[in-house]
């Protein structure tokens, strides 16, 4: 059996093991070097940020005017949040988007092979998050903590 690959950053795979990701952090080969390394979490997380931002802006049907009218800026604004060239972006203007979505932000920082894991899946689904009001409409609230 062939392995698959899933492209997870600039030029680099992670394996899969049949149609599952596997929960073991792996590290690809590339990555042993640091700059490489660098350079491929820089643009993953890049392109992850405009990519979320966008798929939840056009899954709410919102144009990026009403989108930059809930978060108080101008369509510009977003039209550089929604591009994974666009330049640096502050945590505050992503708490901003999260609360025009009516979802939560999570910054964290992780080892490598978590990274992997984690970007690996880059579908639409996987990245829009639903906001609150639908979340209590489909009773998914959480009933305490989760382990």
């Amino acid at each position: 059996m062939q392995e698959q690959l899933v492209a997870i950053g600039p030029r680099t795979s992670f394996p899969l093991a049949g149609n599952k990701i596997s929960t073991e952090p792996s590290i690809p080969e590339e990555w042993l070097d640091e700059d490489y390394r660098q350079a491929a979490m820089e643009s993953t997380v890049e392109n992850l940020i405009a990519w979320q931002v966008r798929i939840n802006r056009e899954e709410r049907d919102l144009t990026q005017a009403e989108l930059a009218r809930r978060m108080g800026t101008k369509q510009s604004a977003i039209s550089k949040l929604e591009d994974p060239e666009g330049g640096d972006v502050l945590v505050s203007t992503l708490v901003k988007a999260a609360h025009a979505f009516d979802c939560a932000l999570v910054i964290r920082f992780v080892d490598y092979g978590r990274f992997a894991v984690r970007t690996h899946d880059v579908a639409p689904s996987r990245l829009f998050a639903c906001g609150f009001g639908d979340l209590i409409q489909t009773n998914e609230v959480l009933q305490g903590p989760r382990p």
